[in-house]
């Protein structure tokens, strides 16, 4: 009866081996090292709304690995046009192998990449204002309406950031609704 057993587990590891092997056929373990040249995946997922589409590059590059974050991700010396997160995932890198001056599949036509021309912080209008206290004092926050978004998406920010943001939106507002606090302009 021992003899059995010892059999059909032998069996059973013999086959187990088989179903690994195959099963691991196509996988490959990539690894980059720090300084390495690959291309990265352009994906719809990492530009903004409109600004994509399928006639885009897939690929882009080369670029240059600055850090290695763990065995999946790495942070890419991108350019800042691109204005897209510069962690990637392994899935999403290829090592570069060809030359330095990379346009595309065909030699004439330089790699399109999507521009990021939607603007994100562009503050259209202050809808309202109030004024938070706290023990120090207190400050004021606005509720403003960014461009080419619909007024449901209007949020409240502190004065300093309105001002940043958009200071002459930020002024108009106080001049026009608050002359009492254009002398704390500074300090929003």
């Amino acid at each position: 009866m021992m003899f059995v057993h010892e059999e059909v587990r032998k069996k059973i590891a013999l086959q187990t081996e088989v179903y690994a092997q195959h099963a691991n056929l196509q996988k490959r373990d990539k690894q980059f090292a720090v300084g390495d040249q690959v291309l990265i995946r352009l994906c719809s997922e990492r530009f903004p709304p409109c600004s994509y589409n399928k006639l885009h590059a897939r690929r882009a590059g080369p670029f240059t690995i600055l850090k290695k974050l763990g065995p999946n991700a790495y942070v890419i010396d991108l350019p800042p046009t691109y204005a897209i997160s510069p962690v990637f995932t392994i899935e999403d890198l290829t090592a570069f192998t060809g030359q330095n001056d990379f346009t595309s599949a065909s030699d004439d036509t330089p790699i399109r990449v999507p521009s990021t021309s939607c603007p994100s912080d562009v503050i259209l209008v202050v809808i309202d204002h109030q004024f938070v206290s706290t023990r120090k004092g207190g400050y004021y926050k606005f509720l403003v309406q960014w461009a080419h978004k619909p007024l449901s998406d209007s949020v409240w920010l502190q004065g300093d950031e309105v001002h940043h943001l958009a200071p002459e939106v930020y002024c108009n507002y106080i001049q026009q609704y608050l002359p009492e606090a254009s002398s704390l302009e500074g300090r929003q």
